[in-house]
């Protein structure tokens, strides 16, 4: 009788046992669903937090990396705009005067871009500005900064692009793939090349198809890149240069409208660096 008794109790005993653990797997498979579900909602939802199991890293990374990004965008605009004011003060403010035969023309600081000219999601500086305000009758002088090392590091400066003649400077932008070029020089016409960012240059920029025409040379001869070519061949570089690309041009002198377009455009560029350098 004892002995039916205790295989009794320890059978009672199992039976309770497998009803906790049971029980306790059920609990744990609910309450992981509402918690899923409820997590999904919070993310999807407008201002709301997500659940802490999948948010904390996010928001984590996220604080630690958008600060320090914000202040170098910060302090790259407020290099930035350093320059634009030091350039302003030494060659005139951005205005449109007009020319002897009531043509329009920029003049001071004509021409203000930021352009990520290699595609690494920093932007650098372009400006264009009359090089004498005493003397040039309006824009002849190009300078491209990059933001390098904490500073803006002038990279390049030049006269404007000109097409050949002397009332026709510009300023000449290709864009190709994820790249952009600056013209530098009588693009596609005389003598010049096309630059570019790359910071593992040792000067941070890069001439691509740097060339020489013999239309007007004395010698007729036609370089590319420092190899004496052909005129077939010297053309089939500039052509497959250009081949899908991009070209903009800004004139200086003839524009008319363009002029005023161009001046807003500057305008509105001067003021985006100010408002992103607090």
């Amino acid at each position: 009788m004892k002995k039916f008794l205790a295989c009794l109790l320890i059978f009672l005993l199992m039976i309770g046992s497998i009803g906790c653990f049971g029980e306790g797997g059920s609990r744990a498979e609910s309450s992981a669903g509402p918690k899923t579900s409820a997590s999904k909602t919070e993310s999807s939802a407008p201002g709301a937090s997500s659940a802490p199991e999948s948010s904390q890293p996010a928001e984590e990374s996220s604080g630690e990396e958008s600060e320090p990004a914000e202040a170098d965008k910060r302090a790259m605009m407020q290099a930035y705009l350093e320059v634009v004011h030091r350039m302003t003060a030494e060659h005139g403010a951005p205005e449109v005067r007009q020319t002897r035969d009531g043509l329009n023309k920029l003049w001071g600081v004509g021409t203000v871009r930021l352009i990520d000219f290699n595609g690494d999601g920093v932007e650098e500086l372009y400006i264009a500005y009359t090089k004498d305000p005493d003397k040039s009758p309006y824009v002849d002088r190009q300078a491209l900064y990059v933001y390098h090392d904490g500073q803006a590091v002038e990279v390049m400066s030049d006269l404007i692009t000109n097409k050949g003649g002397d009332v026709s400077p510009i300023t000449c932008i290709v864009q190709k793939d994820d790249r952009y070029y600056l013209g530098v020089g009588t693009p596609f016409y005389l003598a010049g090349y096309y630059l570019t960012v790359d910071l593992d240059a040792e000067d941070l920029v890069r001439k691509d198809l740097e060339f020489q025409t013999g239309y007007m040379s004395d010698n007729g001869k036609f370089v590319v890149n420092g190899e004496e070519v052909t005129m077939a061949q010297y053309e089939f570089y500039r052509d497959d240069f250009l081949n899908g690309a991009v070209v903009t041009e800004i004139p200086y002198y003839y524009p008319d409208t363009e002029s005023e377009e161009n001046l807003a455009t500057t305008m509105s560029v001067i003021e985006d660096i100010e408002q992103q350098a607090g």
